[in-house]
């Protein structure tokens, strides 16, 4: 599925819609306030979009017994939706190319000390996985978890980092969220073509490419300086983690 500028969905433009759809593809669900802080929206206007965005088949009133009250989740149209591109078709081997170098990033993301949290998997879906011809964005599901495994380093850390960050955050939100925000922006690389989400869309043919096993790096090892990353240590190579690559079936990118 392919978006265009000026396309209107349930009133709203169409990568505001995707947005929407995302983020209840990526939690389960999504709720008024969701929608109040993507859009920037008042909580009438919210459940008047959550509406309109019901009616035309793109959402649905959400069935879990876990959900909040008044909320919604996707249909089939709507994971379609949140699976759409809006650029241009990649070639196949570009996008092979991207997924090599995020890829490459992700190892990096576990085996520098600096970064609190770490990928346990890489789950790769949409087109990349499948055919032969160009491809959109390259999809995939990220597991972030914390590196730390006690719950109190783990916070400490998180607020440590928060401190000594530099920039200015618009919301509590964005400060308290900074660690794990700044390791996706490190594993996306400036990319406008790879697509995070936090959870698979249901019903999608999907496959993991990349997994870590046992725990994260605990101990901060001798360094070196990775022109990739400015400022950040990477340790030698015979002290890099152990990880595992999932390869992934022909169809989908050459490793």
């Amino acid at each position: 599925m392919r978006i265009r500028r000026g396309h209107l969905i349930a009133g709203l433009p169409a990568h505001t819609a995707r947005r929407v759809v995302r983020r209840a593809g990526s939690q389960g669900w999504i709720v008024p306030c969701d929608v109040e802080e993507l859009v920037g929206v008042s909580a009438d206007e919210a459940l008047a979009i959550l509406a309109r965005l019901e009616s035309e088949g793109v959402l649905a009133p959400c069935a879990a017994s876990e959900a909040p009250k008044s909320t919604w989740a996707n249909t089939v149209q709507g994971n379609a939706l949140a699976m759409a591109t809006a650029g241009r078709p990649l070639r196949r081997l570009t996008a092979e190319a991207l997924l090599v170098a995020f890829l490459t990033r992700v190892r990096t993301v576990n085996a520098v000390p600096y970064y609190l949290y770490g990928v346990r998997s890489v789950t790769l879906f949409g087109s990349l996985l499948h055919g032969a011809g160009d491809v959109g964005d390259i999809d995939v599901v990220v597991q972030l978890e914390p590196k730390a495994q006690d719950a109190a380093i783990h916070r400490a850390r998180m607020n440590e980092r928060t401190r000594a960050a530099t920039r200015q955050f618009r919301t509590i939100v964005e400060q308290v969220c900074w660690p794990r925000t700044e390791v996706e922006r490190y594993l996306r690389g400036r990319s406008h073509r790879l697509s995070f989400v936090e959870r698979l869309p249901e019903g999608v043919p999907s496959r993991i490419i990349y997994q870590c096993e046992g725990p994260f790096l605990a101990d901060e090892p001798p360094v070196r300086q990775d022109s990739d990353a400015p400022g950040v240590a990477v340790p030698d190579n015979n002290q890099m983690q152990r990880t595992r690559s999932v390869p992934a079936r022909q169809s989908g990118p050459r490793r």
